[in-house]
């Protein structure tokens, strides 16, 4: 199993303790553009899909799945 698949795993798994780095990671691997702004937020986009996420550890678990919906498509 490959580093990405791992990282996606443990996301899915357990979105309440994802640091903001693996979501940054995650974000980027799959061609999210990131704004970063002088603030506790940064902002991605993918696809015309906009994503506001506080640089909080862990991020909270609203923020995983809003990023797992803006991959996916769904």
């Amino acid at each position: 199993m490959s580093q990405k698949e791992k990282l996606i795993k443990s996301m899915k798994n357990n979105p309440k303790d994802v640091s903001f780095e693996d979501l940054h990671k995650y974000l980027m691997m799959h061609g999210a553009e990131c704004r970063d702004a002088k603030g506790s937020h940064v902002y991605y986009t993918l696809d015309g899909k906009p994503l506001s996420v506080p640089r909080k550890h862990p991020v909270k678990a609203i923020y995983v799945k809003q990023a797992f919906e803006m991959v996916e498509g769904k």
